[in-house]
């Protein structure tokens, strides 16, 4: 089972095309992968360049959509459970970001469907009724975009906000979804910890 198992991984990553940038392709979860992986099989057909490893997570740098980005693979019990991309490449044009987080919208959404939810939150308006300032206004912290999708076994959310002023971060997490039996069968047990948001390894 082991030996088809990763036949049918090197005739996804072989045969089909990475789709949007290398976010997926139409066989995979994110970048060729399904849930349930081991960090070996991540390791064999990633074809990013290896960072590091830190315990139960690995990462990985690429381009997706053209632009500088970070890739972090979290297992669980030696299973991929989350994949977290951050995109981090430095624009001339701040109104880039808005057209990349255009993009990634539309992408998620031909693979993923309509959205479960979108928010724009503004901290300062003064460039809410502007929409070709909106790049500054996430520059400048005054605003910070999200949206979610929800799949049967997968949660896709994107946010889109500055770390630092003028230093923003398109980030797209994939978050294995448990079967509903098995969440309740696992309430009383501790929560694996999340892909910590200070792992990310930003130029």
């Amino acid at each position: 089972m082991r030996l088809v198992f990763l036949i049918i991984l090197f005739v996804i990553h072989s045969s089909t095309a990475f789709a949007l940038g290398g976010l997926y392709n139409k066989d995979s979860v994110v970048r060729g992968f399904v849930w349930g992986v081991s960090p070996q099989d991540v390791s064999q057909f990633e074809s990013g360049k290896f960072l590091k490893s830190e315990g139960d997570n690995a990462f990985y740098s690429d381009e997706i959509f053209g632009r500088e980005s970070t890739i972090g693979y979290q297992f669980v019990q030696g299973q991929l459970n989350r994949v977290r991309i951050d995109i981090h490449q430095h624009y001339t044009d701040p109104q880039d970001w808005i057209r990349l987080l255009m993009k990634v919208n539309h992408s998620l959404s031909e693979r993923w469907g309509v959205p479960l939810s979108e928010d724009f939150v503004w901290a300062d308006e003064k460039h809410k009724n502007y929409p070709d300032d909106w790049g500054i206004a996430v520059m400048m912290k005054h605003m910070k975009a999200s949206m979610r999708w929800v799949a049967k076994d997968t949660f896709v959310d994107v946010s889109l906000q500055s770390v630092g002023r003028m230093r923003p971060v398109l980030t797209v997490v994939y978050q294995y979804k448990r079967p509903s039996r098995a969440v309740k069968k696992s309430q009383s047990a501790p929560q694996p910890a999340k892909l910590a948001d200070d792992g990310l390894l930003l130029p």
